[in-house]
């Protein structure tokens, strides 16, 4: 039997927003713009390298909503000017973010650019092998059918 390949996976919403993004870090800030958010973390795009698992105080905000976010982040991929953080701590008034970002009708995804993930890195593989299951049940179920 062939084997398929997915690489794409995503289990929360990503909304697609812009806003201002700064990462502090030994003593140095770097600049952006957010490209989404979800409720573990944003892709941000800066003209500025970064090193890969290194941590961060990360601040960013949405247009027209009343509150600047602050948290602890690390990065967790970078390609081509953008910087994928993942929040350490989440946070406060996260939730309420992204309730109104769905109240408001912004738009979304879940699918991901799997390149900003470290090749071979253990969330990649997981989400392989669980993928690999899921399809083999699926085929299954269509092979009944006929």
């Amino acid at each position: 039997m062939q084997s398929i390949q997915i690489s794409e996976r995503r289990h929360y919403r990503r909304y697609i927003v812009q806003g201002p993004a700064a990462l502090e870090m030994d003593a140095a800030q770097i600049t952006g713009e957010i490209v989404n958010i979800s409720a573990h973390g944003v892709l941000m795009r800066a003209n500025a390298p970064v090193g890969d698992q290194s941590e961060f105080k990360l601040t960013f905000s949405v247009p027209d909503y009343p509150v600047t976010f602050e948290c602890q982040a690390k990065v967790l991929g970078t390609n081509d000017g953008l910087i994928s953080c993942g929040f350490t701590t989440e946070p406060p008034r996260l939730q309420q973010l992204l309730l109104w970002l769905a109240e408001n009708n912004y738009p979304w995804t879940v699918n991901y650019a799997s390149d900003l993930l470290p090749s071979g890195s253990q969330r990649e593989l997981d989400d392989a092998s669980g993928q690999d299951a899921e399809i083999q049940a699926l085929l299954s179920q269509l092979h009944q059918l006929g």
